[in-house]
């Protein structure tokens, strides 16, 4: 591999993984939020890491050591309050499918941003599974920052969706997630071979 395109690919991993957290963070709490305003709440504020509030107004607030966070007064009845905190990552979700169809647009004409759509979406896939999963063995949604608890699970099961009816929903988006990326991914690799 030459140095040009170790740079080049470097420099995609990085800003993909920026552009995966910082916008992942927004993506989820503007799920969040949106929803909301969907079932007749109201959006106050978003922060994002490092506890920058990017809504009303652009200001720093203080880090807590959370992705981020969002401001809506609770919604009643409990249903549409258990959609709203779903659907923080359920966004993210969505939009990882929307990034892996824009990768395979664009994989002919634009080799370096299909795989930084790709490694974004992967970050925007897994951030339900994290967050489903890791608080329930003492660690936060992003392992030592973020969420204590299972969001996404205690949203579903206020849904009425049980335990297991849920991670069996997980178990196929990860499965159908990581079947289209293997498919989307040796696509790539056989349009870009390493070789030369």
């Amino acid at each position: 591999m030459s140095g040009a395109r170790f740079r080049r690919i470097a420099l995609t991993l990085a800003c993909s993984l920026l552009v995966g957290l910082y916008f992942g963070t927004l993506v989820h709490e503007l799920g969040h939020g949106l929803t909301g305003v969907v079932l007749g709440g109201s959006i106050e504020m978003i922060s994002v890491f490092p506890g920058i509030q990017v809504y009303p107004t652009f200001v720093y607030m203080g880090w807590d050591s959370v992705f981020g966070r969002v401001g809506a007064p609770e919604l009643s009845p409990q249903w549409k309050d258990s959609l709203m905190m779903l659907m923080g990552s359920g966004s993210t979700a969505i939009v990882s499918y929307l990034l892996l169809l824009l990768a395979r647009l664009t994989s002919r004409r634009c080799k370096y941003f299909c795989l930084g759509c790709i490694i974004v979406a992967v970050i925007f896939a897994w951030d339900v599974i994290l967050y489903s999963t890791l608080p329930l063995v003492g660690l936060r949604h992003g392992v030592f920052i973020g969420g204590q608890y299972p969001e996404p699970l205690e949203a579903a099961e206020s849904l009425g969706a049980s335990t297991p009816l849920y991670f069996i929903f997980l178990t196929v988006h990860f499965a159908v997630f990581h079947l289209i990326l293997a498919h989307l991914w040796g696509k790539f690799r056989r349009q870009y071979p390493t070789s030369g």
